[in-house]
């Protein structure tokens, strides 16, 4: 499961998944780096960080956290 814009005020599942996140030590952010389908890794890298920084008291923000570019061949 992915998050998408607007998982913080509910869309998708949202706050099924952030809820989750709640209880990680630490955060792993996988993105699609292909670029297919005209999307731009680092926008959906930006949408990942603006839902997760919108989503509660933001403390997840604290936690380390690593990009991983997937789908680079």
């Amino acid at each position: 499961p992915g998050l998408i814009d607007g998982a913080a005020e509910g869309r998708g599942r949202g706050h099924d998944f952030l809820r989750h996140l709640e209880r990680t030590k630490a955060l792993l952010y996988i993105v699609d780096a292909a670029g297919v389908d005209g999307r731009d890794p680092l926008t959906d890298l930006d949408i990942l960080v603006d839902e997760i920084r919108s989503y509660g008291d933001s403390d997840m923000m604290e936690r380390p956290a690593l990009v991983v570019a997937n789908k680079l061949d």
